[in-house]
């Protein structure tokens, strides 16, 4: 089962608006992936794969979680970051 990082509705959310979702970890992996809106209705989810955080991740692992949305010709909007603890 993949993990899930979901961002919530957020003001002015349109479609073609472009959600850039980034996934660091103290173990020196990163993931990235894209969602362009389709309805402005959220929440918006990714499925973040367990190969990111690997098969047994160390005591005290964690993961740096931030997003961006950019609209079409717009300035991309940065979240503050996220840092989480990585157990299974």
């Amino acid at each position: 089962d993949p993990a899930h990082g979901d961002v919530a509705p957020y003001p002015n959310a349109a479609v073609g608006d472009v959600i850039k979702f980034t996934v660091n970890t103290s173990e020196g992996k990163q993931w990235r992936g894209n969602l362009t809106v389709v309805s402005a209705i959220g929440p918006f989810v990714f499925e973040l794969p367990k190969s990111v955080f690997g098969e047994k991740p160390a005591p005290g692992a964690t993961a740096k979680l931030h997003y961006s949305v950019t609209s079409p010709g717009g300035q991309p909007f940065l979240s503050p970051e996220l840092v989480v603890f990585v157990k299974y």
